[in-house]
C-alpha cells in the first residue's frame, strides 16, 4: 500500500472527494486519520457554502430539517461499523406492508439518499468489524446503494482502520472490499502534528518537546508494559494539564502526562521541563546573544518558555525582551516561537509589534511569517 505523510493524505482526500471515489486510510493508532477526515468535511462544507452538520450531534428536529431541505446542508456521519450488525447499515424490513417487502432506512441513510444531499459517510475502524458486517458495506461503497435507495451523487464515502502490526485486533479486509477502495497508509508526521497543535493552542512545552524529539510522538510498547504514546494521547495530555490548573513544573503534571502518554514519555518530558526550569530569564534578556551558545535541547526549552511567558504577561516589556532573542536565535527556532505567539495572542502581538523598537528590522526579517497578522 502506498505510504503518505499528512500532506499526501490531504491531497488524496481532496482528489478522491472531487472524483467521489471511496478512500481507505490505514495507519497507526491515534495518529489523526479520523481527525483529518472530519477537518476536510468541514472545509468542503465551507467551500460549497453549506451548513456543516455532524449527524451524531444533532437533535431529532434538526435531522428532520436536514432531510427536508437537504440542499442546504453538508452532513458528516461517523459510522463505527465495528459496533454494528448488518441491519444497522441496511435498515430493517417493513413487515406492515403486505404488498411488497422493503427496507425502512435509518435517518442518516434517508438523508444521504435525497437527490440533493451533500456530505461524507465515514466508516471508521472498518477492519475491526466482523466480516459479516463489513460484507454489508460492499453495496454501499461500490454500488452506492443503501436500503435499496441510491446515494446522492454529491455524497463521498471514506473509511479508516488500524494496522495488524499495532495489535489492534483487526481482521484482514476481504479482497473484494479492499478492491472497492482507493487505498493509502498514513505515516507518522511530527511536523504536521506540530502545525496542527499550534493552531489548536496545544501547550508550547509539548510542541517544543516534540520538535526536539519527533520520534517521541508515536511509540508502541511491544511488551505492553507501558501505555503507548500517540498524537491523540499527547493532545489529551494537554487537555488534562489545562484542566488541572497546575504549572507545567508541578509533579502532578508528570502524573497526568504518564496517564495519558505512558511513563516513558512522561519521564523524558520531565527532563525537558528541568531544562526549562534552569533557564535564567534575566541573564537571557539582558544578553540575548548568549542564546547562540545554547545546546539544541536548551534552545527548544527556551522556545516553549518564551511562548509561555508571553501568554502569561502579554505586555510591551516582555514582548521587547522576546523580540530581542528572536532577532539573534536561529531562524527555525524563531519561526516556531513566533507562530505560537501569533496563534495564541494575535491581538497582543499586533499591539506590541507596532511599539517595539526593533519593529522595522524584525518585520523585514520575518515578514513572510506574519502576513496573517
Amino acid at each position: 500500500m502506498l505510504t503518505v505523510n499528512m500532506q499526501g493524505l490531504d491531497e488524496s482526500i481532496q482528489t478522491n472527494y472531487k472524483a467521489k471515489e471511496p478512500l481507505f486510510i490505514q495507519g497507526g493508532v491515534g495518529i489523526g486519520k479520523s481527525e483529518r477526515i472530519r477537518f476536510w468535511a468541514e472545509a468542503f462544507a465551507k467551500g460549497e457554502n453549506k451548513k456543516f452538520i455532524d449527524w451524531s450531534k444533532t437533535t431529532e428536529l434538526e435531522r428532520q430539517e436536514c432531510i427536508k431541505n437537504a440542499k442546504d446542508y453538508f452532513v458528516f456521519t461517523d459510522q463505527r461499523i465495528s459496533n454494528k450488525d448488518p441491519s444497522d447499515l441496511q435498515g430493517i424490513f417493513n413487515l406492515s406492508d403486505t404488498k411488497m417487502l422493503q427496507y425502512v432506512p435509518w435517518g442518516w441513510c434517508l438523508y444521504y439518499t435525497q437527490p440533493e444531499a451533500n456530505g461524507v459517510i465515514f466508516f471508521d475502524e472498518i477492519n475491526l468489524a466482523m466480516p459479516i458486517v463489513s460484507n454489508a458495506a460492499y453495496q454501499i461503497i461500490h454500488d452506492r446503494i443503501i436500503s435499496d435507495r441510491k446515494l446522492s451523487k454529491n455524497v463521498w464515502i471514506c473509511s479508516a482502520g488500524n494496522r495488524a502490526c499495532d495489535k489492534a485486533n483487526v481482521f484482514d479486509m476481504p479482497v473484494p472490499l479492499e478492491d472497492r477502495f482507493m487505498g493509502i497508509e498514513l505515516t507518522m508526521d511530527a511536523d504536521a502534528w506540530c502545525d496542527w497543535a499550534i493552531d489548536k493552542g496545544i501547550s508550547p512545552h509539548l510542541i517544543s518537546y516534540i520538535k526536539w524529539k519527533p520520534t517521541a510522538l508515536y511509540k508502541m510498547n511491544d511488551k505492553r508494559t507501558d501505555k503507548p504514546t500517540t498524537p491523540r494521547g499527547v493532545a489529551r495530555a494537554d487537555r488534562v494539564i489545562k484542566a488541572s490548573g497546575k504549572p507545567i513544573t508541578d509533579i502532578h503534571v508528570y502524573h497526568l502526562v504518564a496517564q495519558s502518554c505512558g511513563v516513558a514519555f512522561a519521564t523524558e518530558f520531565q527532563a525537558y521541563i528541568k531544562l526549562f526550569q534552569k533557564l535564567d530569564w534575566k541573564v537571557i534578556f539582558d544578553n540575548p546573544k548568549s542564546v547562540k551558545e545554547f545546546a539544541i535541547d536548551k534552545k527548544y526549552a527556551l522556545m516553549g518558555g518564551m511562548v509561555e511567558l508571553f501568554n502569561k504577561t502579554s505586555d510591551q516589556p516582555m514582548f521587547d525582551n522576546i523580540m530581542g532573542v528572536l532577532m539573534v536565535i536561529d531562524e527555525d527556532y524563531a519561526i516556531i516561537t513566533l507562530r505560537q505567539i501569533i496563534a495564541s495572542q494575535k491581538t497582543a502581538f499586533r499591539r506590541c509589534i507596532k511599539k517595539t523598537k526593533s519593529a522595522d528590522s524584525f518585520i523585514q526579517k520575518y515578514a513572510k511569517y506574519i502576513v496573517e497578522v
